[in-house]
């Protein structure tokens, strides 16, 4: 197994399902929660599953889909989130060590159709291997972003 790849926006020293932090269940696409904590083996993956979590909890997105270098999101409302809005976070890219005593199970998620996607309900410290800061407007730039709001045309592209 080669490395194993977890995005954040959040710099941390151990890596926990999310449920851990909140105490609040969420699920996805009636097949996934923040029960488990989730990992993929692409760093790209990683990276844009991070973007994903930053908007879903600072700009209430209720789709987010990408396509190649793609990106289409649905939030909810009127707020038109700005590029210098999205500047102001950070990805935190973790790099972990494949460790079968983490518990890692394949998803297998018919709805994401990711095939390279990990999950486990344990904590993870020992295996973090490198941490990693990416900026998220270096990230963007070579990415096509289409933002629509909830009933409304397209608002912005990037």
């Amino acid at each position: 197994m080669t490395n194993l790849y977890h995005g954040s926006v959040y710099e941390q020293q151990e890596l926990k399902p999310g449920f851990e932090h909140s105490g609040e269940l969420v699920q996805w696409d009636g097949t996934e929660s923040n029960k488990n904590l989730y990992v993929t083996t692409s760093r790209a993956e990683a990276i844009s599953q991070a973007f994903a979590s930053m908007l879903e909890k600072n700009f209430h997105t209720t789709h987010y889909k990408t396509s190649g270098k793609g990106i289409k999101v649905t939030m909810k409302g009127t707020h038109r989130p700005t590029l210098d809005q999205f500047k102001k976070y950070t990805i935190i890219l973790y790099t972990i060590r494949y460790d079968e005593k983490d518990g890692w199970r394949k998803v297998n998620n018919d709805q994401n159709g990711l095939d390279n996607e990990w999950k486990t309900t344990q904590t993870v410290k020992e295996n973090i291997v490198k941490v990693e800061k990416i900026d998220i407007e270096d990230w963007l730039k070579d990415k096509a972003l289409a933002i629509t709001m909830e009933g409304m045309p397209i608002y912005a592209e990037w």
